[in-house]
């Protein structure tokens, strides 16, 4: 029987070279197809050279692809930026990026359907671009790349009932020769783009390539149709927490998060983040790290939605690095107590917090005076997952449905009461933006956390 076989494009250099050698290092069969041959080898490790601008050299590579290997994933990221703005950019420039990014695409993803689909597990990854999601002055590339980003969508839902997952990474800045060709400016604009990043260093090829391989690993099967930021950064604003671990390993399971394709923490829906109290991370520099337990601090109480998160963490943590995780619940304030703790804590990368939309986004802009700043105190590490608010009811309600319930609390204003894991929450502001846009009024009765606002809504005390 044929080897499993994970099909990287570009493999020969830069990013796709990163992302072969991690793939490689797990024992896997690489498929490299690539304008050049490349300059490296692997005994598991097999390179055509295909020009894949050309549709028929493309195709033949296709066909020759489909009929000699058993590719049960695809990473597609081959592909070329073309610098110019509206009022300079060409039509061949358009038709090299589009050959690129998306017939390439198209035509190699169509060519390893049958054996991704027999696989069972088959994995397609886009490597698409931090200029597909925001400003850019590469008009033809931004486009395609955010034109990849839309394929990858669509196909996640085409594919997902195979089994098949369909992500995409897109990365910012870059240190591969094609970020220093790009930039004319040399040293100085480079400068100027690390001090507009929140972690203070332009990416690595590595970066991505961690990035990939969560995305190809067997536990993945709970993120499809993801586009993930790496190293977003903004200038002349305020970062935004939207970053990718810069490790995933094989251990960490979180099949029970729910997953989505949101850009940003945003107050729609509960975006849980692991933050390192202050920075830098200098644990990170110390050898044999860690030696003693480790402290997880979650604001809100035992049992809620953070809580079992943190503890999936912990547990994950715990085995990767050998030594115990504590979580520590600090509940109260909407998550502001449990922030400050951490956010006191010696910087020696034994006290973790795991933040939330409220703690990092929403109490700033409800409470007077925080007890830490959100974005000074911490270090972020990685979103955690990506968590839905639901509108339930007691079953003794008198109403079944949301136009039910509209109807019942408008014609008992201050009868119908909504609990929430705190004041400032993103449950909380749901619940008042319902009030506001049905026009009803409904009362906001907070806890310390999901947990106890569910025990009393079983018990029919709320809703």
């Amino acid at each position: 029987m044929k080897p499993e076989t994970t099909l990287v494009t570009g493999a020969s250099s830069g990013i796709g070279r990163a992302i072969a050698e991690a793939v490689l290092a797990q024992a896997r069969t690489v498929l490299n197809l690539d304008h050049k041959l490349p300059e490296w080898s692997h005994p598991n490790l097999v390179s055509l050279q295909a020009d894949l601008t050309s549709e028929r050299d493309t195709r033949d590579r296709c066909e020759q692809v489909a009929r000699e290997f058993n590719v049960t994933a695809i990473v597609n990221n081959a592909g070329a930026t073309r610098p110019g703005t509206i009022d300079t950019a060409t039509v061949a420039d358009l038709d090299y990026v589009v050959a690129l990014h998306f017939r390439a695409t198209m035509l190699l993803t169509q060519a390893v359907l049958p054996t991704l689909r027999a696989s069972g597990h088959g994995r397609i990854v886009n490597i698409a671009s931090r200029a597909a999601l925001g400003k850019t002055e590469r008009i033809v590339y931004s486009a395609t790349k955010a034109g990849l980003v839309g394929m990858t969508r669509t196909l996640a839902m085409e594919l997902g009932g195979d089994g098949i997952t369909v992500n995409a990474v897109a990365p910012g800045p870059i240190a591969t020769e094609l970020f220093r060709n790009s930039n004319p400016e040399g040293a100085p604009r480079t400068q100027r783009i690390i001090d507009s990043i929140v972690v203070k260093r332009i990416g690595t090829p590595e970066d991505v390539a961690r990035a990939a391989l969560f995305f190809l690993s067997p536990d993945n099967g709970f993120v499809t149709g993801g586009a993930v930021r790496l190293w977003r950064h903004h200038a002349g604003r305020r970062p935004r927490l939207s970053f990718f671990p810069p490790a995933v390993h094989e251990d960490f399971r979180m099949n029970n998060a729910f997953a989505s394709t949101r850009r940003r923490l945003t107050p729609g829906a509960l975006a849980v983040a692991a933050s390192l109290a202050a920075a830098p991370f200098a644990a990170s520099a110390q050898a044999g790290y860690p030696t003693k337990p480790i402290n997880l601090v979650v604001p809100f109480s035992a049992g809620g939605t953070t809580d079992i998160l943190a503890r999936i963490v912990g547990e994950a943590l715990k085995k990767e690095l050998g030594q115990a995780v504590i979580v520590d619940n600090r509940a109260g304030a909407g998550g502001n107590i449990g922030g400050a703790l951490a956010a006191k804590a010696k910087p020696d990368g034994y006290t973790l917090f795991m933040g939330t939309v409220g703690t990092h986004a929403i109490n700033a802009s409800l409470y007077r005076k925080m007890p830490f700043d959100p974005i000074k105190d911490f270090a972020p590490l990685t979103r955690v997952a990506m968590v839905p608010n639901l509108l339930v009811a007691h079953p003794s309600r008198p109403y079944r449905n949301v136009k039910e319930l509209i109807a019942y609390a408008g014609a008992n204003p201050g009868k119908v009461n909504f609990g929430s894991s705190g004041s400032g929450s993103s449950i909380h502001l749901s619940g008042e933006l319902f009030n506001s846009l049905a026009k009803v009024d409904m009362v906001h009765v907070p806890y310390k956390g999901s947990a106890p606002a569910v025990t009393d809504l079983v018990g029919g005390q709320i809703a």
